[in-house]
């Protein structure tokens, strides 16, 4: 794709004239520009709470709860299954609870609200 070159304030004028929906987008992707630019200086700590906020279940336990959902959709769930899937919703629960705590820690660090930096990092 080829470079536009585009002063300040063309670039300026032009955003003025966008859609809201328009806007929103440009203004996500904005900022995703930015925390991708921000990575490349980012302290030990931050990169730590960044790798802890993006993990997730392994794989396999995924792939199993996926597969426990659809059957309890169509309500073939044997009851050893329920409590299966109930076990893995209490690990994607758990999960989820640290990845909050994480991300709290970064919005402390970076100076900014929770929903900013859930935004910023499109999370």
């Amino acid at each position: 794709m080829p470079i536009l070159e585009v002063s300040y304030q063309q670039l300026l004028k032009g955003v003025k004239h966008l859609n809201p929906s328009d806007l929103e987008r440009f203004t996500k992707d904005i900022l995703s520009i930015k925390a991708e630019r921000r990575t490349d200086t980012l302290s030990e700590n931050e990169t730590d709470l960044l790798e802890k906020i993006n993990q997730s279940l392994p794989t396999e336990l995924r792939l199993r709860y996926k597969l426990l959902i659809a059957k309890k959709e169509a309500e073939t769930l044997t009851n050893d299954e329920y409590h299966e899937l109930l076990d893995i919703t209490e690990q994607k629960e758990g999960l989820n609870v640290e990845r909050i705590r994480y991300l709290i820690q970064l919005a402390v660090i970076r100076k900014t609200s929770l929903s900013d930096l859930v935004d910023q990092l499109g999370v």
